[in-house]
């Protein structure tokens, strides 16, 4: 069958996850939430659909630069992980 798989990524936040004794983020989390469908190609029927998210924890740093560094790949070890959940999903439905 001829399918095809598509996707949207409707929401990325990054958001305070932990804090130290003196009331500083010591954690931040990055979460991604997407939607997916699976398409019949030849006939635009939807086999299937659904939401999925992850979210991936990173540290705190004082360094502005790092902290960037530190969420961007908080966001593509999340992204990466989200791709396998749906991996995983299709399997499990087909």
């Amino acid at each position: 069958a001829d399918m095809r798989l598509g996707g949207t990524i409707t929401a990325f936040s990054s958001s305070n996850l932990a804090y130290t004794p003196r009331d500083e983020i010591s954690e931040y989390s990055a979460s991604i939430t997407a939607t997916a469908q699976l398409v019949r190609r030849a006939d635009g029927k939807v086999l299937w659909q659904g939401n999925l998210s992850r979210s991936e924890s990173y540290s705190a740093q004082d360094n502005k630069s790092q902290q960037q560094a530190g969420e961007s790949l908080a966001a593509r070890t999340a992204s990466r992980r989200l791709a396998e959940d749906l991996v995983a999903r299709l399997l499990e439905d087909f």
